[in-house]
């Protein structure tokens, strides 16, 4: 069976002022299928929103993108804006950052869902209906009398929720969620996380969860996909990647996770940092992009950029020092 989605060697670069282009995504590629869940994670800088713009066609006009996003057998590099806005929304749906954003001021909660039940033919009160029906599943409190909310009347957490409702109100295939749990207090975040994963195993839905927060993605998918200063640096099973992560980059990503002291009264814990900043994309080091960040750092890191390659069952590294699962020469 084919993948629902396909992304094989994907470029984005974008164009300057000067005529030149700027390369930002380099050599991306994975595949999902109906009902999976993969994680893309990395430091701010890395990629991840770009490429999840770049997955719904939401792109600036300046993005030049070569590779291939086949979507239900659809190749997305190269559509029309008209093939696009005929999937976006209706297939592919994507919960962003800021809900508050995201969210129209002027328009009240159940209007804005009902908007994509009448686009597929809904009427008016059916549209309501609907929108009553998706409030209540994403756990809205009250969402008779909620329903005609304005945003700004709501909390952030339930905003999101809207957000969500929203997203699956055409009940899309595949559901790109960028930070969904960003300002969000502990129990909130742990609440919508839950939604999400209670609804993607109803629906058979496909999730990509793009998140710089590994307990978040620990919790939430059963794939994840490393990203750094554009390029895929890590791809395995997500239990597999946090036990014995293969690429430098991500141990350091692991060992900057906070983590709950268990010994009784022990004192304050200082959290490793990976030293140094990703690189900004027209300054990128020779060689490995990590090599003057990593701490197991070799000469030979500096002759050119690692290749992709497979270590292990569904586990893929971008590490010359990486052999197989999680070990080093």
């Amino acid at each position: 069976m084919s993948p629902l989605l396909s992304v094989a060697n994907l470029g984005v670069s974008l164009a300057q002022p000067d005529g030149s282009l700027l390369p930002i995504l380099h050599d991306v590629g994975f595949d999902l299928a109906a009902g999976e869940t993969l994680g893309i994670v990395g430091e701010s800088g890395s990629g991840k929103s770009l490429l999840a713009l770049a997955l719904i066609g939401l792109l600036p006009g300046s993005a030049v993108l070569s590779g291939s996003i086949r979507f239900e057998g659809s190749d997305l590099v190269g559509a029309s804006e008209a093939e696009l806005r005929a999937i976006r929304g209706r297939r592919i749906a994507m919960i962003f950052q800021e809900p508050m954003t995201a969210l129209n001021p002027a328009m009240r909660i159940g209007d804005q869902i009902a908007e994509g039940l009448r686009l597929d033919g809904a009427r008016p009160a059916a549209a309501r209906a609907g929108a009553l029906a998706l409030l209540d599943r994403v756990r809205i409190v009250d969402a008779a009398n909620r329903i005609d909310a304005f945003p700004h009347e709501l909390s952030g957490g339930q905003r999101q929720r809207v957000i969500i409702a929203i997203a699956l109100a055409r009940s899309p295939s595949l559901l790109v969620a960028d930070e969904p749990t960003t300002a969000l207090d502990v129990t909130v975040q742990r609440d919508v996380l839950d939604i999400l994963g209670e609804l993607v195993a109803e629906a058979n839905m496909a999730l990509i969860l793009v998140s710089h927060d590994l307990g978040v993605i620990a919790r939430t998918v059963a794939r994840t996909l490393v990203l750094y200063a554009g390029t895929r640096f890590e791809e395995a099973p997500t239990s597999a990647l946090l036990a014995e992560p293969a690429n430098p980059y991500t141990r350091g990503l692991i060992g900057a996770m906070p983590r709950r002291r268990t010994d009784a009264g022990a004192g304050r814990q200082r959290l490793a940092v990976i030293a140094g900043t990703v690189p900004a994309f027209g300054a990128l080091p020779p060689g490995c992009r990590f090599a003057n960040r990593c701490p197991e750092h070799i000469p030979a890191c500096d002759d050119g950029e690692p290749a992709w390659r497979a270590i292990g069952p569904e586990r893929a590294v971008r590490c010359i020092r990486a052999t197989r699962e999680g070990a080093r020469p």
